[in-house]
């Protein structure tokens, strides 16, 4: 079971000559990557139980693509974790490509719904 929830987030607005000088912070962009790759590989999981193998393929490259290039710009306590999901992509695309696309949605949906689970329950203040 998935939930979502939205909130109101408050910013304060900058001129551009101020904003202009900001350095992106590594952890929270690396943190939306994450969560983009996990939702590719929900959308994947959605595919491989549906029987769509090439829409699953293309949904767990992109998502590696996208944890790729968040290992070369995250903070180093974090490349681990995305190392780890690397290597989960990996092992779902071979069993996609070897047509076990039901034991793959099911890899997959325990994967991300764990992640999630433990991504929500850790302060990663650091």
């Amino acid at each position: 079971m998935h939930h979502s929830v939205t909130v109101p987030v408050h910013v304060n607005v900058l001129p551009g000559d101020q904003a202009a000088g900001r350095v992106p912070d590594a952890t929270v962009r690396t943190e939306l990557a994450y969560l983009q790759t996990q939702r590719a590989k929900r959308a994947a999981a959605e595919y491989m139980s549906g029987g769509n193998a090439p829409a699953a393929m293309g949904e767990l490259r992109r998502a590696r693509a996208m944890a790729r290039r968040m290992m070369h710009a995250a903070p180093v306590t974090m490349r681990a974790e995305i190392s780890e999901d690397i290597a989960t992509i990996d092992l779902l695309s071979t069993e996609v490509a070897g047509g076990r696309m039901r034991r793959a949605a099911k890899v997959a949906s325990a994967d991300t719904t764990q992640k999630s689970r433990r991504r929500g329950s850790v302060n990663r203040s650091s």
